[in-house]
Parts: C-alpha cells; structure tokens; sequence
C-alpha cells in the first residue's frame, strides 16, 4: 500500500467519528478556494468609491486588482515546490494567514499604493491555498474518488469568482468599501 492510499484511511484525531479526514480536508481546502475566487473579483464594484476616497487615479485602481491576480498566479509554481519541500498542509495554513493578514491591511489602507502592497500580500496568500489545496485533496483522496473531490473544489472556484461582485455590491449597499 503505498503512502497515499495509506492518507487516504486516516481519520484525524479531532474528527468526529465517522467522518473521514478526506472529507475535512476537502471542506477546508474549498473554503479557502473559495475565498480566493471571491477576493479576485469581489473590489470590481468598489473601485470608483476607493478612486474617490483614496485619491487615487484609474491607473491605480487597475493595479489594485492586477496585483492581486498578477502575484497569485504568478508564485503558483514556486510555492508549489516549497510546499512539495517544507509540506503541503504547512504552507497551505501559512497561506491561510498570509492571506487574512493581507485582508484586513487593505480594510486599513490610508492610500492607493498601500492597497496595492496590501492586495500583493492578500494575493500571495490566495496562492499558498490554492496551490496546495488541489495537492491536498489529490494527496488525501483515493484515485476513484479524485475527479469528484477535484470537480467540488473547481466548482466552488468558479462560483466564487462570479460570487465576488454581488457580494461586494451587497457589502456597498450595507457599508463602504473597507
């Protein structure tokens, strides 16, 4: 049995009986997925808001969004192998934080420069989780029930994104852009 399969019959030690680590792991990957995907589209309606109240110009504002997609793409790779070194798990809970720390320094930003610095940390962090999530899941989950693991967590990405702009339109409506 190789050491795959092996993960795959773990159940972790805080789980509820009956609950298979795999199914743990899945949940929290796509959570985290899933807040990627939001945090990639959900500044689209704030931006003439932010414009005004950072006194910022269009130029910035573009860069507010191309940060954080531009880092998260581009640091994919290079995590995915500092993670395959240092592990997955590790690096994606590092991620996690990486990613949390960015959210709420962009909620404190007193300008445009610093939400782009910011959305650059937030980015990284996305690319922690994402990258390591897919590993995760191909890691814990036995190749019968693969494609199905994968196919929520894709799904979830994907409703994500297109969940992004109404909720920050429901966050401007109830509140600013921060």
């Amino acid at each position: 049995m190789a050491i795959t399969d092996e993960l795959t019959h773990i159940q972790h030690p805080g789980a509820r009986k009956g609950i298979d680590y795999k199914w743990i792991a899945l949940s929290v990957t796509t959570i985290g997925a899933l807040m990627s995907a939001i945090d990639s589209t959900i500044v689209i309606l704030a931006l003439p808001d932010m414009m005004v109240k950072l006194h910022a110009d269009l130029i910035q504002m573009v860069w507010v969004i191309m940060a954080y997609i531009l880092i998260s793409t581009v640091f994919l790779l290079t995590f995915g192998r500092v993670a395959d070194m240092l592990g997955r798990v590790r690096m994606y809970n590092l991620g996690f934080v990486v990613f949390t720390i960015g959210s709420a320094l962009c909620a404190f930003s007193q300008s445009a420069t610093q939400l782009i610095l910011f959305r650059l940390v937030q980015g990284a962090g996305a690319a922690l989780m994402m990258v390591n999530s897919l590993a995760i899941i191909t890691e814990v989950f036995p190749p019968n029930e693969r494609g199905r693991a994968l196919g929520i967590n894709g799904v979830t990405w994907a409703l994500g994104g297109v969940a992004g702009p109404l909720l920050g339109g429901l966050l401007l409506t109830a509140k600013n852009w921060r």
